[in-house]
């Protein structure tokens, strides 16, 4: 409970300063917006709209990646009722920037307008100034509007598709703490990741020596390597989807669709004496390689530890 309560503190903190970023963001058009306003033209206008709505959201949704991360990661192992009462929480957090962000603005607006009315000297001056102003207050009314709507719907698309938040925002992935709230070390699911994950290593030792080299098995030897990848593949089959997304958002189709259908392959071409499955099994294998190679730390210490 108190990891939570400090988790959402640096959320909260960490929200005010995405918000911040947003505004400064929003400095860097609001010059080109400026300039299309007295020049009355629209490209101009759709121009500074466009630059400003891309930099907020990627902004916000860089926080959202940061809290979807880290809730998955929380979440995983624990009851039902936690996770109903998580991820709301984290879907108001998550949006907390792009919401603010618009309730400052209006509150801004309407506090100093009236003093730049009345500074802007004769009563024609006060029209064509209210008139900017106004243009101004819906240029941007538009844009906090578009934000916001992005910040709530890529929040949803960040959850189902987590492969676009290694896209877009691979290095929130690579900063945000893990496993600080959920202890993994008793999870079943932990447990038969790393029966498999030991169990494909071991295999993949006996096909070499100290040298690297492939060698010749027995029969014995053989029967023995393909034991050691059925008990992975069994024990694969059995790890959930959830599991290996908390881990890393791209270790459920690399697992699944490289590591153990690779082996599936190379026992299948054991058993049936076929060299072009076993090729084919390699090459999925080493394909897990250079994955697991690029993440060797965070599958070591989320996994194997």
């Amino acid at each position: 409970m108190i990891a939570l309560l400090i988790a959402m503190v640096v959320g909260i903190i960490l929200s005010k300063l995405c918000q911040w970023l947003m505004t400064q963001v929003g400095l860097l058009t609001g010059r080109l917006a400026a300039i299309a306003m007295q020049k009355q033209s629209r490209f101009l206008n759709g121009t500074a709209i466009a630059i400003s709505a891309i930099l907020r959201s990627y902004v916000a949704l860089s926080f959202a990646a940061a809290v979807i991360t880290y809730v998955q990661s929380s979440t995983h192992a624990r009851d039902l009722v936690f996770a109903l009462v998580t991820w709301p929480i984290a879907f108001v957090l998550a949006n907390s920037p792009a919401w603010s962000s618009l309730r400052n603005y209006i509150r801004n607006f309407r506090a100093t307008t009236e003093d730049k009315m009345t500074q802007s000297g004769g009563i024609f001056q006060q029209v064509r100034a209210r008139r900017l102003h106004g243009e101004m207050y819906v240029h941007f009314m538009y844009v906090h509007n578009l934000v916001l709507c992005i910040s709530v719907i890529g929040f949803v698309i960040l959850i189902v598709f987590p492969a676009l938040r290694t896209a877009g925002w691979g290095w929130v992935d690579r900063i945000v703490p893990r496993n600080v709230v959920t202890q993994r070390v008793n999870d079943p699911q932990k447990a038969l990741c790393k029966t498999a994950l030991m169990s494909f290593i071991r295999a993949h030792a006996m096909m070499s020596d100290e040298s690297g080299r492939i060698v010749q098995l027995k029969k014995e030897q053989e029967e023995m390597m393909k034991s050691l990848i059925r008990s992975g593949i069994t024990a694969a089959s059995d790890v959930s989807n959830n599991y290996l997304t908390s881990v890393h958002p791209e270790l459920p189709s690399q697992f699944r669709d490289h590591l153990v259908k690779g082996w599936q392959l190379y026992l299948n071409g054991l058993d049936q004496s076929d060299p072009s499955f076993q090729i084919q099994g390699i090459q999925l294998v080493q394909t897990w390689e250079s994955f697991k190679a690029k993440n060797v730390d965070l599958l070591y210490y989320s996994i194997i530890e």
